[in-house]
């Protein structure tokens, strides 16, 4: 694919130097996972650590702290999309952002203070790769998108298929294109059965028929209500003994979130009758078996 012209990689590395400009504060996920891991939590101790040490734990530090973040994906994306860069456009970009070095105030929000950060060329490189600038939706998904999903959600649904980078087929696109059509999203929790479907898509083969995706939905139902059972039967057992007798008894804590198993058990039963209309019904026998996610495929349906 032919590199786009110097001046289009300029203006978006010019985009991304002003959003810098601005500053960017941390979230408070980051930077609870940096203060466990570097034992960092305010801009002094990380000014600290810059100016003490230099090697692959700082690179690996601020490549962290310097994480294309949601929001300026979505601002970025609507440049992107007319842009349509390729993987060539890259380097292009990460040498025109590298040759400025731009400073970016970081904020670590309350009294964690600020720090202003110098974007080198290999932070760069790291920071551009993971936007995935030449991962553009699929037109057919972006004419769904723009048909149907509210105006706020429009780029978070491109932002969130681009970070996706699955492999579309005729199949998984007319899977997502109905899916879109039939949920109409007007904000991000109604896309979630999008969401799901992109990491669920990016576990099957890529030439799975429409056919086979309803199958795996259903496999996918029955093999989470199968542990959803099983953690209720625990917790119902937890109530009755305490945990040391549960132990010796050979019992296993499930490890899974009930809320998140019931949510996504709902997605594929609303997923199910929107664009196959057809109900997937509970499956007997299965709930109680102490069987692997390998072994469930082999029970008939």
């Amino acid at each position: 694919m032919m590199k786009k012209p110097i001046d289009l990689c300029s203006r978006f590395a010019d985009l991304l130097c002003d959003y810098f400009a601005k500053g960017l504060t941390l979230d408070v996920e980051i930077i609870k996972y940096i203060d466990s891991t570097f034992g960092v939590s305010t801009a002094e101790e990380l000014s600290a650590i810059l100016e003490e040490d230099a090697g692959a734990e700082v690179d690996s530090l601020i490549e962290l702290i310097l994480f294309p973040d949601l929001p300026l994906q979505i601002f970025i994306e609507p440049f992107l999309a007319e842009a349509g860069f390729s993987e060539a456009d890259e380097a292009e970009i990460i040498e025109s952002i590298g040759r400025r070095e731009p400073s970016i105030r970081l904020d670590f929000g309350g009294k964690g203070g600020t720090l202003s950060l110098r974007m080198d060329r290999s932070a760069a490189a790291a920071f551009i790769h993971r936007l995935h600038i030449q991962n553009s939706p699929h037109p057919r998904l972006i004419a769904a998108i723009d048909g149907y999903a509210d105006e706020l959600i429009k780029a978070f649904l491109k932002v969130e298929i681009r970070n996706s980078r699955l492999l579309f087929s005729e199949s998984r696109l007319s899977f997502l294109c109905r899916l879109i059509t039939a949920i109409a999203p007007a904000t991000q929790a109604d896309a979630a059965p999008i969401l799901f479907s992109l990491d669920f898509l990016q576990e099957l083969a890529q030439d799975a028929d429409d056919e086979t995706i309803f199958e795996e939905l259903v496999l996918r139902k029955h093999y989470l209500t199968h542990l959803l059972n099983r953690a209720q039967d625990f917790e119902r057992k937890r109530q009755a003994y305490n945990m040391e007798i549960l132990i010796l008894q050979g019992g296993r804590m499930p490890h899974i979130d009930i809320a998140d198993t019931r949510q996504k058990i709902g997605m594929i039963d609303d997923m199910a009758w929107a664009i196959y209309r057809k109900f997937i019904p509970a499956q007997e026998g299965v709930e109680r078996m102490e069987v692997s996610a390998k072994e469930i495929r082999s029970i008939p349906y």
